[in-house]
């Protein structure tokens, strides 16, 4: 007896309708009408693929959100829940500022944690932000007008917009399957919300719960920004310690840098009493070219200012290669530090000897890197990552 042959016998295709069998059948059908006919401008395997991805892209839409019993779009609702408070925490990494440790080279990007309540009846919504698990802003805006309390760190617009829009969206129908895959180990279904209003942010939904695990916004029908993992969503009543925003740290605000003047390296020496780092003569084969004294005045909200004193070396090379150095014994805002507790992206300064390394110019043209070593806090800035990481690497008492 002879085997019956299937029309689609590619494994690749089996594997992934393993789990739709009414796809496969429809899938089948295709192609061996496809190939009855013989058409000779394309192969079997092309034309049962290409039948097969149309098919399920209407069919898993069409058969998941408006078919018999909860369609997708009520269970997810269901899952995140008819409170009147949204509630999401979400992270990912800050692919451009980095935690480099100066003691063996390795590097890491920080991480970013946001956490969100926002009311759907009155518009307010506070949201604390972590980097690296420290607390370095929480503020509480309303519809009308917005009311930091911690640095004003703009909302991720993708966490603004989820919180906003997902649970209306799925309530309107404003929600189309566009593929099936793997996240982080968990079958997934990805949705685009809002897509007749122009908008395509993609939900990735857990299979099992229904429930959001990650999400990204989408602009003028293009994915922008990174991918935030959710690591908790859901809905609740309204408790007021929720839009209670921690007090502000009060720390300097704002600073500049006054007077400067050369110096030499011996006057270099003795100034920010006895602790001033140099990285020598000529690293990373670059030149001294200038030292300066300078006078840093440092603000603070409401209250007097200060004056301060810092030194400033810049080194370059012929080719243009370039680094300056700027150190003074408190985390100043003159020198990109904010409220004496953040680097100049936000970020938590480090403890001794890790750099916060961020790129501040396009095309990796200029780097950023914030540290401290032995009370003196130092800010670089250098033309190439290499340079900043090496420069910061080699200070040492200036002797």
């Amino acid at each position: 007896m002879t085997e019956r042959r299937r029309p689609i016998d590619d494994p690749e295709i089996l594997e992934l309708l393993r789990e739709e069998p009414e796809l496969l059948a429809i899938a089948d059908a295709i192609a061996a009408t496809q190939r009855a006919g013989r058409r000779r401008r394309l192969p079997a395997r092309a034309l049962a693929l290409a039948a097969v991805v149309a098919t399920a892209l209407v069919a898993v839409s069409v058969v998941e959100l408006t078919g018999r019993g909860p369609s997708l779009a009520e269970r997810a609702l269901a899952a995140i829940g008819d409170g009147r408070v949204v509630h999401l925490v979400a992270t990912r990494d800050e692919g451009q500022q980095l935690l480099v440790d100066l003691r063996d080279g390795t590097a890491r990007p920080i991480r970013i944690t946001v956490e969100t309540w926002f009311d759907s009846e009155s518009g307010e919504a506070r949201t604390t932000t972590r980097r690296d698990g420290a607390l370095v802003a929480d503020s509480l805006s309303r519809a009308e007008a917005p009311a930091p309390t911690m640095p004003p760190i703009p909302p991720d617009p993708a966490i603004a917009a989820f919180v906003r829009d997902y649970r209306d969206a799925l309530a309107r129908g404003e929600a189309r399957i566009v593929r099936r895959s793997e996240l982080d180990g968990v079958r997934v279904v990805w949705l685009v919300l809002s897509p007749s209003r122009g908008r395509t942010d993609e939900v990735a939904l857990n299979e099992e719960t229904n429930l959001p695990v990650a999400f990204r916004l989408g602009v003028s029908g293009e994915l922008a920004g990174d991918l935030w993992r959710v690591l908790v969503s859901g809905s609740k009543a309204r408790v007021a310690g929720d839009f209670a925003p921690s007090p502000t740290a009060g720390g300097p605000n704002a600073g500049r840098v006054g007077d400067e003047h050369a110096v030499s390296l011996a006057e270099a020496a003795r100034l920010l009493r006895g602790r001033a780092l140099w990285p020598g003569r000529d690293p990373a084969g670059l030149q001294l070219r200038r030292i300066q004294a300078q006078t840093l005045t440092r603000s603070f909200a409401g209250g007097p200012s200060e004056k301060s004193a810092g030194l400033a070396l810049l080194y370059r090379n012929e080719a243009g290669a370039s680094v300056e150095i700027r150190e003074a014994l408190d985390p100043e805002p003159a020198y990109g530090f904010t409220e004496g507790r953040l680097t100049l992206g936000f970020a938590p300064i480090p403890e001794e000897d890790a750099l916060v390394l961020v790129m501040v110019g396009s095309n990796g043209s200029i780097w950023l890197g914030q540290f401290h070593r032995a009370s003196v806090y130092v800010t670089i800035r250098g033309s190439s990552r290499h340079l900043v990481v090496e420069v910061a690497s080699a200070l040492r008492p200036i002797r």
